[in-house]
């Protein structure tokens, strides 16, 4: 276990979680965790949800502790963000857990219960020079053979679906 005093009162001091530490939250703190996770913005619920999850599997209770400085999580920039799951990635690795993240919010009543993200998938359009065409094709080749749903549009194509869109360069 971790005591929490010493840590609390250094994270305390930092502008950013002041209001943490404040007596509005009171007793409401515990003295101690297995494990703190110091921001809970996207990455840091992630990791609190899958270790708690794992611990639970393996028939242990795992103390985890999030400490956010928003929390309201109103401000945050997870929150704020437009909510985009990309696969479009050259290493194999970050196309997967694209590939993972997109699962998983798509069937997250499954892992969360009965909770709308009001996720709405819209994709991405990412564009090259010719130059940068060899590239975007070995990706895209890469991507389609890991699971991701992408598709190669020339020019023509391009000003077909999308005519506001310039597709002459310069």
């Amino acid at each position: 276990m971790l005591p929490l005093g010493r840590v609390l009162r250094a994270v305390g001091s930092l502008q950013q979680f002041r209001c943490l530490c404040s007596k509005a939250y009171g007793d409401a703190l515990p003295s101690s965790c297995d494990v703190l996770i110091i921001g809970g913005g996207g990455m840091g619920a992630s990791s609190a949800f899958w270790l708690t999850s794992k611990a639970r599997q393996r028939g242990k209770k795992l103390n985890v502790l999030v400490v956010e400085r928003d929390h309201g999580y109103s401000k945050a920039s997870t929150v704020l963000s437009v909510g985009g799951v990309r696969q479009q990635f050259s290493l194999a690795e970050n196309i997967q857990m694209g590939l993972y993240g997109h699962d998983f919010i798509m069937n997250s009543q499954k892992h969360l219960g009965d909770v709308d993200l009001c996720f709405q998938p819209h994709g991405y359009l990412i564009m090259a020079t010719s130059q940068g065409a060899e590239i975007l094709t070995r990706n895209s080749k890469l991507q389609n053979e890991l699971g991701a749903r992408n598709k190669l549009l020339g020019p023509e194509a391009l000003r077909k679906q999308f005519p506001w869109l310039c597709t002459e360069q310069n």
